[in-house]
């Protein structure tokens, strides 16, 4: 059989499914834009009663008074979802540390500007490992965990050497 032989033949069909035909009748012959927006509501009775049955902290119910559920986890997600990942790298340095930025501009000039280099160092990190394929971040941690190891053992040797 040719090629163009093979075009003109009927598709295969797979054992039990369903014919051409049979597909056109069950798709939608409108869109979804079709349904008028009144039909897609609930009756006012309908959402009164799902209101009433879901439990604290669901939808429709009362969240208990200090709870984390709902808006205040949305909020501190957009919070951290709208900064830039170098902000991220200092908002978590400043948590880590127990400070915040009004905290930071009180400290003395020499200390803030530690503090600023030691953010700027993690942020440079930061994008260079992120920058990394995992392969290279493979080999980098390797050869930290080889240098600290002879570090270790030239210290030892040291140690023995002077009678420690």
């Amino acid at each position: 059989m040719s090629y163009i032989d093979a075009l003109s033949q009927p598709a295969p069909r797979w054992p039990g499914a369903r014919s051409p035909e049979a597909e056109e009748e069950t798709r939608p012959t409108e869109g979804f834009d079709a349904i008028p927006p009144e039909a897609a509501e609930l009756p006012p009775e309908a959402s009164q009663k799902i209101a009433e049955a879901a439990p604290p902290g669901q939808s429709g119910g009362e969240q208990p008074p200090g709870s984390n559920l709902g808006g205040g986890v949305v909020e501190e997600f957009l919070k951290w979802a709208r900064m830039s990942p170098a902000e991220q790298v200092r908002a978590m340095y400043l948590e880590e540390q127990g400070m915040t930025e009004d905290t930071l501009k009180a400290l003395p000039p020499e200390e803030r500007q530690r503090i600023e280099f030691e953010i700027a160092n993690r942020i440079e990190h930061e994008v260079r490992t992120s920058a990394e394929s995992p392969a290279e971040q493979n080999i980098r941690v390797s050869i930290n965990a080889s240098y600290a190891q002879s570090m270790q053992r030239v210290e030892e040797g040291e140690q023995a050497m002077w009678g420690r």
